[in-house]
């Protein structure tokens, strides 16, 4: 159990961190 809600953090940290590149290259452009 502790592993696979280790494993679902991983995955949250992960989208967010793409979500979070994806507006910076996106604030880059437009700036």
């Amino acid at each position: 159990m502790v592993n696979s809600a280790n494993k679902f953090e991983d995955a949250v940290v992960l989208l967010s961190l793409k979500f979070s590149c994806a507006l910076c290259v996106r604030c880059g452009l437009f700036n």
